[in-house]
């Protein structure tokens, strides 16, 4: 598989289920609603961050896609090399593509993982 790193300054934030977010023009960005929270995953600079819980320094590397929805493993390949490496991530998928939340601290070393398992990693952004 095809990863490239598409965004280095990400922030996961927490809310409770009423929270409705301002959704930015630009960039990445992720809304999830549960019955009892509603998770956020954009730049940290859209977000008035001290009023919630967050976890600020993260990066998101794209599978490149599409990827058909028979395809089976295409996390678990993903995430064995970095558990072995020992780096922790937040997985995100759409309808065509899996997105990794690693650590910016961590990209290097998940690009490192990733390319000895096997697969590609551009890192641009």
């Amino acid at each position: 598989m095809h990863l490239s790193l598409i965004e280095r300054d990400l922030s996961i934030l927490k809310k409770d289920e009423r929270f409705v977010p301002s959704i930015p023009a630009q960039g990445f960005f992720c809304f999830l609603r549960t019955p009892g929270e509603v998770t956020v995953v954009g730049p940290r600079s859209a977000f008035d961050v001290d009023s919630l819980q967050a976890a600020h320094g993260w990066a998101a590397f794209q599978v490149q896609g599409p990827l058909d929805f028979s395809l089976t493993g295409v996390l678990a390949d993903l995430s064995a090399p970095l558990a072995t490496a020992k780096i922790s991530l937040f997985a995100l998928s759409s309808y065509d593509t899996d997105m990794i939340l690693v650590r910016s601290r961590d990209v290097e070393s998940a690009a490192q993982a990733w390319c000895e398992a096997g697969h590609t990693v551009t890192l641009g952004a």
